[in-house]
């Protein structure tokens, strides 16, 4: 019984669903469809956790999340002055504010709170899929924007942002599938969703997107598809 419950979670790609439904949660929140986490969620810590855990995406997932950093010299103006300012006229640059609370299990800590910045727009996407051929796909794209206040950047006046790019397909809810003619756990290819198997017709693999996207070069995760 319990092999047989592994092959279903294989051949239903539970890891990939998991994985977009996570993306999709998070996307509905920043554009303010549904407001799923109470106000004040730390959105940013979870999404730390998330990228940790999954440092590649699972297989079948059509989502995609990317974090990365930048840091900018800030002579004339103090940093911490200049994020202000942006989350004060986000408006004028096309982005909301999200208000985020900080996790505190001492109640004696000194903590802020925290403001990120959030752009949403529509992209086109062009990709190769498992036999190379190009595509294109319709994406929802989220950049979370978070000021990272740590004394080594502030002492030398260096405005260091944090950012989460989390593209969202506008088309597919669910994973990329593979045929299953045989027994659970087999498919056309003659392999599981984690396998390595050869490319068949119907076991899709995952995209290559042109243009050098972030995510595409991360490094391998050991989480199943």
């Amino acid at each position: 019984f319990i092999e047989d419950l592994d092959k279903i979670r294989v051949n239903m790609h539970m890891h990939s669903f998991t994985y977009d439904y996570h993306l999709r949660t998070i996307h509905s929140y920043v554009s303010g469809q549904q407001l799923l986490f109470k106000h004040g969620y730390h959105l940013t810590s979870f999404l730390d956790d998330f990228v940790k855990y999954y440092q590649k995406s699972p297989n079948y997932a059509r989502n995609l999340i990317y974090a990365g950093s930048v840091v900018i010299p800030s002579v004339n103006v103090a940093p911490n002055q200049l994020y202000n300012y942006i989350i004060g006229h986000n408006k004028l640059y096309g982005m909301k504010v999200i208000r985020m609370v900080p996790v505190v299990c001492d109640s004696s800590s000194d903590l802020d709170t925290e403001y990120a910045l959030v752009e949403i727009s529509n992209k086109k996407v062009s990709y190769r899929d498992a036999n190379d051929v190009q595509q294109t796909d319709s994406f929802f794209v989220g950049i979370l924007t978070i000021h990272d206040t740590a004394p080594a950047f502030v002492e030398h006046n260096l405005l260091a942002l944090g950012f989460y790019i989390l593209l969202t397909s506008q088309r597919e809810l669910f994973p990329k599938f593979s045929s299953t003619t045989g027994p659970p756990g087999t498919s056309s290819s003659g392999t599981a969703e984690g396998g390595g198997g050869d490319g068949s017709e119907g076991c899709f693999r995952p995209v290559r997107v042109l243009g050098g996207t972030p995510g595409t070069s991360q490094p391998t995760s050991a989480v199943p598809s």
